[in-house]
């Protein structure tokens, strides 16, 4: 599935520790509700009639959209029975990628045949999902698909390298930092409704 692509943005002030710094809106709060509709009502119509749903919640970047996405799914498909559930996965340390993947908060339900689907914040350097989707494959799911907010153009991904799991992206990004909707810096700015660009000489990237 194809991401939206992002092709205005706005500018905007953002207090990062204590000081205001120009940024700029990458998507406002009412495209992102527009868009993780469609995509639940796409997600939800690719599941048999009364199949049963795991929502995978990556933590904690993907809470604010598994919650949206779940709600248009069942808005969408009222048979579909939907469950949820959370994993912790992290491999960022303040605005860079450690390329150290570590598991915080382990699978605690069986998900033995069951159709899976992951919901994370950020399709980044790729590392997080493509160890994620390994390490559940090894679970023995019945299905295992993956949804994405947001969609980086991060030059240094290799193309495809998600192999053949079934994937879903909202929009696609230029490549740089990017906070709200879930995405943090320094575990702040998640509860931002909007997606903004944050400036590289406010991250040292």
């Amino acid at each position: 599935m194809s991401s939206t692509l992002v092709e205005t943005i706005a500018p905007s002030t953002i207090d990062v520790d204590g000081v205001i710094h120009n940024t700029r809106v990458l998507i406002e709060s009412n495209a992102i509700q527009a868009r993780v509709t469609e995509m639940g009502f796409e997600i939800a119509n690719s599941y048999a009639v009364d199949e049963e749903v795991l929502v995978l919640c990556v933590m904690n970047g993907a809470k604010p959209f598994a919650t949206d996405l779940q709600a248009a799914m069942q808005q969408a498909r009222s048979d579909l029975k939907i469950d949820s559930s959370s994993i912790k996965v992290s491999s960022y340390e303040g605005a860079r990628s450690t390329n150290q993947i570590r598991l915080d908060i382990p699978l605690t339900v069986d998900i033995t045949g069951k159709n899976v689907l992951v919901a994370e914040d950020i399709f980044d350097s790729g590392q997080t999902l493509l160890w994620l989707i390994d390490y559940l494959k090894k679970k023995d799911p019945g299905t295992l698909a993956v949804a994405v907010a947001i969609n980086k153009a991060n030059p240094d991904r290799p193309e495809g390298m998600l192999g053949d799991t079934k994937q879903y992206y909202g929009f696609l990004v230029p490549n740089g930092f990017i906070i709200g909707y879930g995405l943090d810096y320094k575990q702040q700015y998640r509860d931002l409704p909007s997606v903004h660009s944050l400036r590289p000489e406010i991250t040292d990237l």
